[in-house]
C-alpha cells in the first residue's frame, strides 16, 4: 500500500514535469514524437502503471533524447477524431516524425516493455523495442535501455553524448540545439519534478533480479544473488503447449522450438526479440501436440525435434530434422509417445511407450530405435511400475555410483526411488503439474479418463559438487485439487533441489513467476557450468476475458560455477 501511494504522488507531480518540459521545447526546433496511451496486461493495482510510464518515456526522451513529445490530450484528441490507433494516421495528425506505441505485461515481479516505434516523417520504418524490470524500482532502467535503443534507431546521427547526457542526433542534416534544463517554480522541489526518478527509486528500493534462497546457499551453489537483468521476448499470437531449446541447425546456436496445439514454431534469438527460423511441418490436423523434445540422437551434430501427439488417445508422433535447407520429416504417425532420455551410463536413447485401449497409457517403456522411418521396440526399461513416460529422471544424486530415480506421479506427487526400487524419499508439495494430458478428454466421473503431461525434470551439476541436481517447477499450494485451467497456476517457480542424504533441499530458485508455466529448459556450458534457463510463459491479452492468450519466452543467466 506504501509503495502504491507514493508511486500515486508520484504520477501526480508528472503533469507538472511535461509543461516544464513544454516550456523549454518551445525554443528549439526539435524531433516531434508522439506517444500513444499504453496498453496493461496486469492485475487491476497496477492500473497507474501505463500513464506513469508514458510521462516517464516523455520526460526521457525529452531530457535525455533532445526531442519535443507532444502533449499527451492532443494525441488522445487525434486518437479519438481518427477512430483508430493507427500509429501512421496519428503521426500525421498531430505533425509527429515518430509515433511511439506501447504495452506493459506483469508476470510476478517481472515487469515487461513492449515499444512499437512507427516514423511518420522521411523513410519509413516501424520497428519493436523490449525492456524488462524486475520490479517497479527498476522501470526506470528499462525506459532508459528504450530511449537509448529507439535513438539508434529510429533517428539518423544515432545518439550523441552531451556531458552525462545521451541525445538524439538530428532527424536531418541540420544540428539542433539540445534542450536546456530549466528549474521548477518550486525552487529545489522543482529539480525532483524534472528527475521523478529520484523519488521513485527511493520509493521502490530494487530488488534482487533473482532471489537467492541464503547467502550461504548460494554461495555454495556458485550461483548469482543478483545476476544480470532477465531478459523476455515480444508477446507471440499463440497459446504455448510445450518447448525446448536445443541445437537444430548445428551451428553452435541455441534455437528455441514452440508448440502450441497443431503447429510448431522455430525462433532464434536477436536480442529480446524472438525472429521466426524455418517452418517445421505440422503434425495431422486432428491431433494435438502434448510434447516435444530436442535431441541429436542420429549424432550429425543437429539436434531433431521430436513431437508426441495424440488424437483421442491414440499416438500419432513424429520426428523431424534439418537437412541443410528445411525441415525434413525422418518418422511419421507413430503410434508411440515419444521422449529421448540420458540414462546414466549409457548416453542419450529414445524411450517409447504405448496408449492403452481403456486407459491413457500402457504399461512398459521401450527403447525404440529409427529404421526406413518406422520406429522398432528393443528392450524395456527397468523401472518401477508406476513410472511413466514423461514422468521421471534418471541420475545420481546420492553419489552411490548408482542411478535412482526422481519422478511425479499423476497428482504432483514428487519421489525418490533407490536402484532396488525403494522409495527414499516422498515430498509433501506439488510438482510439475501442467494443464496437459494424455487419454480421452472426457468419461464418467468415476472413470480415470485422462493422466498428466509434467513438465520436464532435469538433472544437472550446478553447484559443482561432483553430484547432479534435480531442477524442477513447483507448483502452487493446492494445485492439484483445482480445476486445471492456465489461471490456476500463477505462481510457479523452477527449483534446484539437491540430495541431503534423507531428502530434497533447494539450493536456488526463481522465485514465483506470476504466469502460467509452461515448461523450461537448463542449457549448460561446455564446461558443465549452468548457463542459462529458459521459460517458457503465457499471459493473457486482457485480465477481464478468459482464455485469449499470449506466449513469452523469459531467459534468465545464471553465473558460471568455479569448479
Amino acid at each position: 500500500m506504501k509503495k502504491v501511494t507514493i508511486l500515486a504522488m508520484l504520477f501526480a507531480i508528472i503533469p507538472l514535469v511535461i509543461h516544464t518540459q513544454a516550456r523549454a521545447e518551445e525554443k528549439y526546433s526539435r524531433p516531434k514524437v508522439a506517444i500513444m496511451p499504453f496498453e496493461l496486461n496486469a492485475a487491476a493495482d497496477l492500473a497507474y502503471l501505463p500513464a506513469g510510464v508514458e510521462a516517464m518515456l516523455a520526460s526521457r526522451l525529452g531530457s535525455r533524447g533532445g526531442v519535443a513529445v507532444i502533449d499527451r490530450q492532443a494525441v488522445r484528441k487525434a486518437m479519438d477524431d481518427s477512430g483508430g490507433a493507427d500509429p501512421a494516421v496519428i503521426g500525421s495528425a498531430v505533425g509527429a516524425e515518430l509515433v511511439l506505441k506501447g504495452s506493459i505485461t506483469a508476470m510476478g515481479n517481472l515487469i515487461s516493455l513492449d515499444l512499437r516505434a512507427v516514423r511518420v516523417i522521411g523513410e519509413a520504418a516501424d520497428e519493436r523495442f523490449y525492456a524488462t524490470a524486475n520490479s517497479p524500482g527498476e522501470v526506470i532502467a528499462a525506459i532508459d535501455q528504450l530511449v537509448v535503443e529507439v535513438g539508434r534507431n529510429m533517428f539518423k546521427g544515432g545518439l550523441k553524448q552531451s556531458g552525462s547526457e545521451v541525445r538524439f542526433g538530428p532527424v536531418g542534416p541540420a544540428q539542433v540545439e539540445p534542450p536546456k534544463e530549466e528549474k521548477g517554480a518550486q525552487g529545489s522541489g522543482g529539480d525532483q519534478a524534472l528527475h521523478p526518478d529520484r523519488l521513485f527509486r527511493e520509493a521502490a528500493p530494487v530488488a534482487p533480479a533473482i532471489p537467492p534462497i541464503g547467502a550461504v546457499a548460494a554461495s555454495a551453489a556458485g550461483l548469482p544473488g543478483r545476476p544480470e537483468m532477465i531478459s523476455r521476448s515480444q508477446s507471440l499470437d499463440l497459446e504455448m503447449q510445450d518447448l525446448d531449446v536445443g541445437d537444430v541447425f548445428g551451428d553452435g546456436s541455441q534455437v528455441v522450438i514452440m508448440a502450441d496445439e497443431h503447429q510448431l514454431h522455430a525462433y532464434r534469438q536477436e536480442g529480446n526479440k524472438l525472429v521466426e527460423a524455418g517452418k517445421i511441418p505440422a503434425p495431422p490436423k486432428f491431433a494435438r501436440v502434448v510434447a516435444l523434445n530436442l535431441a541429436d540422437l542420429n549424432g550429425n551434430g543437429r539436434a531433431e525435434i521430436y513431437i508426441s501427439t495424440i488424437s483421442d488417445n491414440t499416438p500419432y508422433s513424429y520426428i523431424v530434422e534439418w537437412d541443410g535447407t528445411g525441415f525434413a520429416t525422418l518418422s511419421e504417425k507413430q503410434p508411440w509417445h515419444l521422449r529421448p532420455v540420458n540414462l546414466p551410463g549409457r548416453g542419450l536413447v529414445l524411450l517409447g511407450q504405448r496408449a492403452d485401449a481403456d486407459r491413457p497409457v500402457r504399461e512398459g517403456l521401450y527403447v525404440l530405435t529409427l529404421a526406413d522411418g518406422k520406429l522398432v521396440a528393443g528392450e524395456k526399461l527397468a523401472l518401477p511400475d508406476a513410472v511413466n513416460l514423461f514422468e521421471f529422471i534418471m541420475a545420481d544424486f546420492n553419489g552411490d555410483s548408482q542411478a535412482e530415480v526422481a519422478a511425479v506421479d499423476d497428482g504432483g506427487v514428487l519421489s525418490l526411488y533407490g536402484a532396488d526400487g525403494e522409495v527414499l524419499w516422498r515430498g509433501s508439495d506439488t510438482y510439475a503439474h501442467t494443464v496437459r494430458y494424455i487419454g480421452k478428454s472426457a468419461g464418467a466421473v468415476s472413470e480415470k479418463t485422462n493422466r498428466n503431461v509434467p513438465s520436464r525434470l532435469i538433472a544437472a551439476d550446478v553447484n559443482g559438487d561432483g553430484r547432479p541436481e534435480l531442477v524442477v517447477m513447483k507448483n502452487p499450494s493446492g494445485v492439484a485439487a483445482l480445476l486445471k485451467t492456465i489461471g490456476s497456476f500463477t505462481g510457479s517457480s523452477v527449483q534446484f533441489l539437491t540430495w541431503n542424504g534423507i531428502s530434497f533441499v533447494d539450493v536456488w530458485n526463481t522465485g514465483e513467476i506470476g504466469s502460467y508455466l509452461v515448461d523450461y529448459q537448463l542449457i549448460m556450458t561446455p564446461a558443465g557450468t549452468p548457463s542459462r534457463l529458459y521459460l517458457g510463459l503465457i499471459t493473457k491479452k486482457s485480465g477481464l476475458t478468459f482464455g485469449d492468450y499470449r506466449s513469452v519466452l523469459a531467459v534468465y543467466p545464471l553465473a558460471a560455477v568455479t569448479r
